[in-house]
């Protein structure tokens, strides 16, 4: 017995993809000024640190056009260079998105999105990859 399969495609419009279908990037001068706005919030981010005596802070932000998210990276080294922190945050909410330190060759990261993260070294490498991932420019 042969059965006949026919499949029907029908376009359904929801208001996510209506969305997406409406989003346009940013102008070039749009991009620009937001970069801008972000490199702002990064040195508002920096300022904002209580930092010790003996540590050199630094900061970098990173606007992505796509996600229209605005990312700081803010790196803490010691002097003796035997401890380094590297933290990710939104610059808009200041909200920490994640954290990895090497202290006396310990290492240890979290990322912070409500999902377990592995302990110990497992969440540093898994921290460090997301930061820089985070941070990474897109270069097409």
């Amino acid at each position: 017995m042969r059965r006949l399969v026919i499949l029907v495609s029908i376009g359904l419009s929801t208001p996510a993809i209506a969305q997406q279908r409406d989003f346009q990037l940013p102008t070039a001068t749009e991009v620009f000024n937001l970069r801008s706005r972000c490199a702002e919030l990064g040195e508002a981010i920096l300022d904002q640190q209580p930092f010790k005596n003996r540590t050199f802070p630094s900061q970098a932000s990173r606007y992505d056009p796509r996600t229209n998210r605005c990312y700081v990276e803010l790196t803490v080294l010691t002097d003796d260079i035997n401890t380094i922190h590297r933290y990710l945050y939104d610059g808009q909410t200041k909200e920490m998105l994640a954290h990895a330190a090497r202290v006396n060759g310990k290492k240890e990261g979290q990322i912070f999105n409500n999902q377990p993260n592995p302990p110990g070294i497992a969440g540093y490498f898994e921290a460090t990859e997301y930061i820089d991932e985070m941070m990474a420019e897109d270069r097409e």
